[in-house]
C-alpha cells in the first residue's frame, strides 16, 4: 500500500487480465482502488487529497447507484478477482441460458456483496444501499 501523509493508505490491484486468469498477463486498464483512512486523521475525506464540501440542490430526489456493468474477456477470471479481493460471490448466473440479440450472443453473470439487510419492510428495502451488484457480460460471437 501507498502512505499520504496522515490521511489514507492506498492500495491499488489490476481488475481484469487479458485473458484467462493465471494463464495471461494483467491487463493494465482498470484498477480497484482500496482507500483505508488513517485513524485520527484531520482530513474526515474518504479519497486522499481531496477535500469535502457541502452539497446543496434545489428540487432533486436523492439518488445511489446501486449496480455497474462490466464488459470483459473472461467473465469466470473476473469473478475470480471480485471473489479473493471484494469477497463478491456470483448472485444470479445466465450462463446456462445465452443471451442474444440479432448476431451477437452474451454469456451474462451478476456478482455482488453479501448484504446484511433484512428487511421487514418494502420501504426499508428500497432505501437501503448495502447490497451491491455487478453484472459481468462476456462476447461469444465478435459483434457480442
Amino acid at each position: 500500500p501507498v502512505e499520504y501523509g496522515d490521511e489514507a493508505r492506498v492500495f491499488e490491484v489490476f481488475a481484469y487480465y487479458s485473458g484467462e486468469r493465471g494463464t495471461s498477463s494483467a491487463d493494465e486498464g482498470t484498477m480497484l482502488r482500496f482507500i483505508e483512512p488513517i485513524t485520527g486523521a484531520a482530513n474526515t475525506c474518504k479519497l486522499p487529497g481531496i477535500a469535502p464540501v457541502d452539497a446543496s440542490f434545489s428540487r432533486c430526489h436523492p439518488a445511489f447507484f446501486d449496480h455497474w456493468v462490466s464488459n470483459v474477456i473472461s467473465r469466470t477470471g473476473f469473478l475470480d478477482t471480485l471473489k479473493d479481493t471484494l469477497y463478491f460471490t456470483p448472485k444470479v448466473d445466465f450462463n446456462a441460458g445465452v443471451v442474444a440479440a440479432g448476431e451477437a450472443q452474451i454469456e451474462s453473470t451478476v456478482t455482488g456483496n453479501t448484504a446484511s439487510l433484512n428487511a421487514e419492510d418494502g420501504s426499508s428495502a428500497l432505501s437501503d444501499q448495502s447490497q451491491i451488484y455487478l453484472p459481468i457480460n462476456n462476447a461469444l460471437t465478435e459483434v457480442g
